[in-house]
């Protein structure tokens, strides 16, 4: 009956016993049946008993289904604010809405995507300490707010891979930063494929800033950074490159750069301050050690 969709009933007549099924609820897709083993020769008042009992629980189904779908709209609401940073507001909204779900103090926001989102949020009811909605159009992703403690957040993964989810684990961060937790599970659950579906941000973090960024990113950035070297000859960009490389890697050292090269120190020195001017930065600056230290690696070694 469920797999037909809508509210069909069906019946089963066999060793002279009937059964009988019933799906309870009239609107949207059935999430509960009456089943009813009878006589086969079942009276008619029998019968008037069980379409009435068919109708009171169908009234009960209903409204508990529409207080759920406020509940979801309450906790989308809520969900929406945390995420746009407004963490007093999604407090006021969910002591509004009665059902006892609070703003954990430290949390994650999690981001899912594919075909069983709707499944997973049914699932996701059941999980203490997790804030699910569906809060981008339909068809889109499902954003979780989760307590940052082992056990919630296992069983809120568990439950989203579970369903054929694609997952994105954001940072753990207290409450009034959720909406920092949100754009780094956004961009986790950029990073995720279809042979890594769950990524989590702080995963990629301690692998270093290449894989926090991602291949795209980390090739787009090393475009810009290293744009200036167009302009010149490939033969001495190429040489430059080298050089850049091999002297961040020898932590500044000339000889040691120098002898990785195969050149003369003075050497090293000419085409790091030549490295230095086309780009426009210092190997003294930490911050322009660290973004060429980036952009030098991004790629294979030039030949």
């Amino acid at each position: 009956v469920r797999t037909r969709g809508g509210p069909s009933a069906g019946a089963d007549l066999r060793g002279g016993r009937t059964l009988l099924v019933h799906p309870v609820g009239a609107a949207g897709r059935p999430q509960e049946f009456l089943v009813l083993s009878v006589p086969a020769d079942l009276p008619r008042a029998a019968r008037s008993t069980t379409a009435a009992a068919v109708a009171l629980l169908g009234l009960v189904a209903d409204r508990e289904r529409a207080e759920r779908q406020r509940d979801r709209r309450l906790l989308g609401c809520a969900v929406d604010l945390l995420c746009t940073g407004d963490t007093a507001a999604a407090r006021q909204v969910l002591h509004a809405d009665g059902t006892g779900a609070v703003v954990p103090d430290r949390l994650r926001v999690l981001r899912a995507d594919g075909d069983g989102v709707d499944d997973a949020l049914d699932a996701l009811g059941a999980v203490p300490g997790a804030l699910a909605a569906r809060t981008d159009r339909p068809g889109g992703a499902l954003v979780v707010v989760c307590a940052d403690a082992p056990a919630p957040l296992r069983r809120v993964e568990e439950a989203l891979l579970r369903h054929g989810c694609r997952v994105g684990t954001g940072s753990p961060v207290p409450a009034e930063e959720a909406a920092d937790s949100d754009a780094s599970a956004r961009a986790a659950l950029r990073r995720t494929s279809g042979g890594d579906p769950h990524v989590r941000a702080d995963d990629a973090h301690r692998a270093g800033l290449a894989a926090a960024l991602g291949p795209d990113g980390v090739r787009s950035y090393a475009r810009d950074v290293l744009a200036p070297l167009d302009a010149l000859d490939p033969a001495e960009a190429e040489r430059l490159v080298r050089a850049g490389r091999a002297f961040l890697e020898h932590h500044g050292q000339r000889q040691p750069t120098a002898d990785a090269l195969g050149v003369h120190r003075n050497t090293v020195r000419q085409r790091v301050a030549r490295l230095e001017q086309v780009l426009g930065r210092s190997m003294d600056s930490p911050a322009d050690r660290a973004d060429l230290w980036v952009a030098l690696t991004a790629g294979p070694a030039p030949s």
